[in-house]
């Protein structure tokens, strides 16, 4: 499927190439949530069970991005 700019594939890829979006079906949602908490490159889950939309690019005060805390890391300099 296309729209003469985007490539819509069903790919299970999490990542997928310029220009080209991956989507997939899923029957059980609780499975999926599982895999994608599961899945050390997955950052953050959007939707009903995770952040609300919006709150993903405003992480909290303590909310280190990658788990480093970054005024420590500068600090130890």
């Amino acid at each position: 499927m296309t729209n003469d700019s985007t490539l819509v594939t069903e790919n299970k890829g999490l990542f997928s190439p310029i220009s080209q979006l991956f989507f997939e079906f899923y029957d059980d949602g609780d499975a999926l949530l599982e895999q994608l908490k599961g899945n050390s490159d997955v950052q953050c889950i959007v939707g009903k069970q995770g952040l609300s939309f919006g709150e993903a690019q405003q992480p909290g005060l303590f909310a280190y991005a990658d788990g480093v805390d970054t005024m420590q890391f500068l600090l130890s300099f």
